[in-house]
């Protein structure tokens, strides 16, 4: 279907033998043509075989199946971003639930307390430009977690949390995730890492970061901070940084999308602008590390004075990197933090528009191997869906197959000619209603339109093979 066809995404791959190259291409076209049934469905019997030969080879690892893809992404931020432009990485963690896959060796507990199911875990980041659009997938980690001990109270497991280092916490993919991202790219490209409060670590401050790489963390925690006085002989002032920004005073006001979750949709939210410098001091249970400098920060309270009506309350506080000095720093500041909700998109078309954990292999490795191919075809996806909101203009032959373009022609009784008709066009199959101040289609609907779409190339395809039959 797309013209970013898997042989282009894995030329690059170092999956040590062509061969394999050739075969995860192959896989990741089949995927991106039947992305919503089965992978066996999708592949064929044929491609099924290769693959588990595939995914359970030797030192075969989710960042050599990722490895074409992110050369790939490396190229198109070379080539799209504008000077002085921050790519955007957002970073997350979500699992894999396989607690169905009851003889597959080597899965983890997933979720909370002993009850829980088997799975895996997967902290991945994405690359995008400023506007939003998505250019590849530039990280992914994999693991099984440790089963959970039976017996620990709160306290007994807080306590032994608090004694380990970083590096000995799964907290430490946050880190691991900036230190590697940072190599693929040139001194040149800024890069900004972006993440919900989960990674609100101090040692995700203290992390050596090149020239050009900056950090923008939601606050979770009520984390002292020092700030100066007007008085030349006040001296230091220690708050805690939420008293800190809400006892500025408010600068402004921005509108932002608020994205859709499973609990609500999407709105926009008009939002209250504060910002602040501070020295973000280490935590008193910092003590198994030694470096305790309190690192400048900068604090941007983002906060909905008047919510609707039954709607949660739009409240961010932002620890950047980025100074906020002025109104428009700070407002650019949360825009860059609500591109964030991108990769939990990302998530979505994995989970319920590919039906990842409806994979079905033996071992973990084989299956995390797996996920890294479903998360290129993910990202593919996601990529038509943004590239008709953003470059509407574009040709829709540059992201789809001929044959697509003339049956959606067919269908709409009209000419399609650019992307964005072509994803109103597939969305129309899907569901959606098109009216002259309707929103732009999402990616469900899109996914939903693709199935229908298939369905009918598929069938063209074998009406026309079997009039061939006929006249021969």
């Amino acid at each position: 279907m797309s013209t970013v066809s898997g042989f282009t995404e894995m030329s690059c791959a170092s999956l040590f033998d062509g061969r394999r190259n050739k075969c995860v291409a192959s896989l990741f076209d089949s995927l991106l043509v039947n992305h919503t049934g089965s992978f066996s469905a999708a592949v064929g019997e044929a491609g099924r075989q290769a693959a588990h030969r595939l995914f359970a080879g030797k030192n075969l690892k989710p960042v050599d199946m990722l490895s074409g893809h992110v050369l790939a992404c490396k190229e198109r931020v070379l080539n799209l971003r504008q000077k002085d432009e921050y790519i955007l990485i957002p970073q997350d963690t979500t699992e894999a639930n396989f607690t169905s896959l009851r003889k597959t060796t080597g899965l983890g507990s997933i979720g909370r307390g002993t009850g829980s199911g088997k799975g895996l875990e997967a902290h991945s980041a994405l690359a995008m430009l400023e506007n939003g659009m998505p250019l590849g997938v530039v990280h992914l980690a994999i693991w099984a977690r440790k089963p959970v001990v039976v017996g620990r109270t709160g306290k007994e497991k807080a306590k032994a949390k608090i004694k380990k280092p970083t590096s000995e916490k799964e907290s430490q993919k946050w880190l691991d995730c900036v230190k590697h991202v940072q190599t693929l790219f040139p001194p040149e490209v800024k890069l900004l890492f972006i993440q919900d409060r989960e990674a609100d670590i101090f040692d995700l401050f203290l992390e050596p970061r090149r020239a050009g790489t900056d950090l923008l963390v939601r606050a979770a925690q009520a984390r002292r901070v020092q700030t100066k006085t007007d008085d030349p002989d006040g001296g230091a002032v220690i708050s805690t940084l939420f008293k800190t920004v809400r006892a500025t005073e408010v600068h402004g006001t921005t509108t932002v999308t608020v994205s859709a979750t499973a609990t609500r949709k999407e709105r926009t939210a008009v939002l209250e602008i504060r910002s602040y410098p501070v020295l973000l001091r280490a935590p008193a249970s910092h003590r198994v590390n030694p470096d305790r400098t309190p690192q400048p920060v900068w604090l941007v309270s983002a906060r909905e004075a008047n919510p609707p009506p039954g709607a949660v309350r739009v409240d961010w506080t932002l620890i950047s990197t980025i100074p906020a000095s002025t109104f428009e720093d700070a407002c650019r500041i949360v825009t860059y933090y609500s591109r964030r909700w991108l990769i939990e998109r990302l998530h979505y078309v994995l989970k319920s528009g590919m039906n990842a954990e409806g994979l079905r292999f033996d071992d973990a490795d084989s299956l995390a191997n797996a996920l890294a191919l479903y998360y290129m075809v993910a990202w593919r996806l996601l990529h038509i869906t943004y590239t008709a909101r953003i470059d509407p203009a574009q040709p829709a032959r540059e992201s789809l197959e001929q044959i697509d373009i003339d049956i959606l022609s067919q269908i709409e009784g009209k000419s399609i000619v650019t992307i964005s008709q072509a994803v109103v066009a597939i969305a129309k199959l899907g569901g959606y209603t098109y009216y002259r101040n309707a929103a732009a289609p999402g990616v469900k609907l899109l996914w939903l339109g693709l199935r229908k779409l298939e369905g009918i190339v598929t069938g063209y395809r074998l009406a026309m093979a079997n009039l061939r039959d006929v006249n021969h």
